[in-house]
């Protein structure tokens, strides 16, 4: 089912919506270049802004002491000696203050229309800062699992990383029962980071009938780093015109 908060449940969870509420504006821009007999040609240009304020979310965070994926460690609860092991995952997701920021787009296209076909080609430019993320709270008395917990004292392991063996977390073990701290929480690993694509695009259409249009359409998106995906995609368009 979908739903507009996010329980981070589920890889992907899909949502619909936001609990972010957000102030935005843009402009359109239609400029005609040259006309003639069923010909002309069209300057085309978008902008779009948008602010989007803080909502509250869930996100799963890694810990800052023990670097990146500790967020799947196995845990463990105070006076609960050795068993039963949680799953990391499930109690460093907790309930945030996410701030999505700024986020901006452009469009600057040429289109034509010549005896019946028409086509455009355009570049597409889009912006988005890299989110503020603030946990709320943090599930109380629950420590990082030793596997060479033997005195049943409840001796933590809270040096561990996900790419220590059960042989060294024995070996690293805490004297006592440490507790995860919410100042623990990595807030930079449950963030979207900044992001800028550049996309080029082109379509093009013929009219079938004085009532149908047929063509296709494609693009390709660059990215700018790692947190961007290159992209590219074709499609078929149709179109009724009533």
């Amino acid at each position: 089912p979908t739903g507009k908060v996010n329980q981070s449940r589920y890889i992907f969870h899909p949502r619909v919506g936001s609990t972010s509420w957000g102030l935005g504006t843009g402009v359109n821009l239609f400029y005609r270049l040259w006309k003639g007999n069923d010909r002309d040609l069209a300057l085309i240009s978008e902008a779009n802004w948008v602010y989007r304020f803080t909502g509250t979310e869930k996100r799963t965070f890694d810990l800052k002491p023990n670097g990146p994926y500790s967020r799947y460690l196995l845990l463990v609860q105070r006076g609960a000696a050795v068993f039963p092991l949680l799953d990391g995952a499930n109690y460093l997701s907790n309930y945030a203050h996410v701030t999505p920021r700024f986020a901006c787009e452009g469009l600057l296209a040429l289109h034509g229309r010549l005896h019946g076909f028409h086509g455009e080609f355009g570049y597409d430019f889009f912006y988005r800062q890299s989110e503020v993320v603030k946990p709320k709270s943090m599930k109380k008395d629950i420590g990082i699992f030793n596997p060479g917990e033997v005195l049943q004292n409840g001796a933590t392991s809270s040096h561990a990383t996900i790419g220590t063996s059960f042989t060294q977390a024995a070996v690293i073990h805490d004297a006592s029962f440490v507790a995860i701290q919410k100042n623990n929480l990595n807030r930079s690993s449950a963030k979207h980071d900044a992001y800028l694509t550049n996309k080029l695009y082109g379509s093009l259409a013929g009219d079938l009938t004085p009532y149908v249009l047929l063509g296709g359409l494609g693009s390709y998106e660059f990215a700018c780093s790692n947190a961007e995906l290159s992209q590219w995609s074709i499609a078929v368009q149709f179109a009724a015109k009533f």
